[in-house]
């Protein structure tokens, strides 16, 4: 969590919003108990033949009502900053996963599905977001409210205080354990689940083909055969949850057994009255919330964990081929290009090229014919400098091609892809997708010299 506080320091205006909310949350909530005590004192004192004011209730009453509305609106005001802060959160990963995807290497596509890489945004990111949300809209107000509950506890009873203090750090800690097996589960889940996503949209996006080869059902049975080792392993990791989760909540049931026998003891041996009585009850009742709720909390702070684990280590991966210091960009004179003694192998294959040299002159064509698997994309590939060379060197008008800035590398090569797509949007913004500047005529040109019907703007 830490990192991701890092990786958000943008965010902290939000953060400290919540902060002082909580803070004053957390005491507000400790108002009603205490007016509890006051009525009960006073109506004890009036049934027992003292007098008290009407005024006295009345009063009371009134600061209840007035601490109860003013704990909505600040609830209500935490939380609308709270989702604000992890749309924020969210928007500010997603920007930064799909920057940092856009500056790998052509070789990272080569091993990862498309559609797995678009799953894993928005389960990662979502996980990390939604963990963020609930925690500034409720398990920070919670814990903290708890940790001034036990102060006030402490004040009245310290045997009782004492009793929350060892449960809650052991009742966490016994499930941190439990959930270790979930945590290892939970990463088979995330890995059938973004194989799953990723495949299909993978399928949609390329229905023609798989329409053309007849293979609806055998994707189908791929998606529900990822789906269901899902469904299985979710029920498994559910079971083994909810088995610890009750051990858990049935310990818990006889140690707060013991501390409201506690509360009942003292009280008979005349150390409190009627209404410390049910303020101590309130308030360990009070306390009681969170700690229930802390499986909640820990399911909660996994998945995250795990989510993050798996954007991070896509955050963590380095660009391969990265420009030199004070790399130059390229001047286009002639335009002559030269392959000069080049090996290339990828790295989980065989040599693809060996000992390639060649000249392209200025102004002339260059067919490259082979059997498929040779090696004719390839060398394009590596002019694009999308992968590096094992040997040798590329120039273009004499330029070494791995001197020089890949931008304007690239600036200055038009491709045809075997397989080209289209962006969504316009015929004119696909055309000039390189450069959104292009004025209409160049566009009509473009147009007329690719043969598109009759181009006009």
């Amino acid at each position: 969590m830490l990192k991701i506080v890092r990786y958000s320091k943008k965010l902290w205006p939000y953060y400290l919003s919540v902060a002082v909310l909580v803070v004053v949350i957390s005491i507000l909530n400790l108002v009603t108990p205490f007016i509890i005590k006051g009525l009960v004192d006073g109506l004890t004192t009036k049934f027992g033949g003292g007098k008290v004011s009407d005024w006295y209730f009345v009063a009371l009453l009134g600061l209840m009502l007035g601490a109860n509305v003013i704990n909505t609106l600040l609830s209500n005001l935490n939380g609308y900053i709270g989702d604000n802060m992890a749309a924020k959160l969210n928007s500010l990963l997603s920007e930064r996963y799909f920057e940092h995807l856009m500056s790998l290497p052509i070789s990272y596509y080569d091993n990862e599905l498309t559609g797995k890489i678009t799953a894993r945004l928005e389960r990662s990111i979502s996980t990390i977001s939604n963990l963020m949300q609930a925690l500034s809209n409720s398990f920070v107000q919670f814990f903290l409210t708890t940790a001034i509950t036990l102060v006030v506890i402490a004040l009245y009873s310290w045997p009782v205080a004492l009793l929350l203090v060892v449960i809650f750090p052991t009742y966490i800690w016994v499930t941190h354990l439990s959930s270790k097996s979930w945590q290892k589960a939970q990463q088979g889940i995330n890995e059938d689940l973004d194989v799953a996503n990723g495949r299909f949209v993978e399928s949609v996006g390329q229905i023609r083909v798989v329409k053309s080869f007849v293979t609806e059902l055998r994707e189908v049975g791929f998606f529900k055969s990822r789906r269901r080792a899902i469904e299985s392993q979710t029920r498994r990791q559910s079971k083994r949850w909810h088995k610890y989760d009750i051990i858990r909540k049935l310990i818990l049931d006889v140690i707060f057994f013991g501390i409201f026998f506690v509360i009942i003891w003292q009280a008979f041996q005349d150390s409190y009255g009627l209404g410390t009585v049910v303020l101590l009850i309130t308030l360990v009742l009070q306390a009681q919330l969170p700690l229930f709720g802390s499986s909640f909390i820990v399911d909660s702070l996994q998945r995250a964990s795990a989510g993050s684990k798996d954007y991070f280590e896509i955050m963590h991966q380095k660009p391969a081929i990265v420009d030199e210091e004070g790399a130059k960009s390229l001047k286009v004179t002639s335009g002559q290009v030269e392959y000069r003694t080049v090996d290339f192998s990828y790295k989980q294959g065989s040599r693809v090229l060996r000992d390639i040299s060649f000249i392209i002159e200025p102004g002339k064509k260059l067919a490259l014919v082979g059997e498929s698997g040779e090696g004719k994309s390839t060398l394009a590939n590596l002019m694009l400098r999308f992968y590096e060379l094992d040997a040798g060197n590329i120039y273009i008008d004499g330029q070494d091609i791995a001197k020089i800035s890949q931008a304007s590398l690239r600036r200055s090569i038009g491709v045809v892809f075997q397989e080209p797509l289209l962006f969504s949007g316009t015929v004119k913004e696909n055309i000039s997708y390189s450069n959104p500047k292009a004025k209409p005529k160049d566009i009509v040109a473009a147009a007329r010299a690719a043969k598109i019907g009759r181009a006009h703007v």
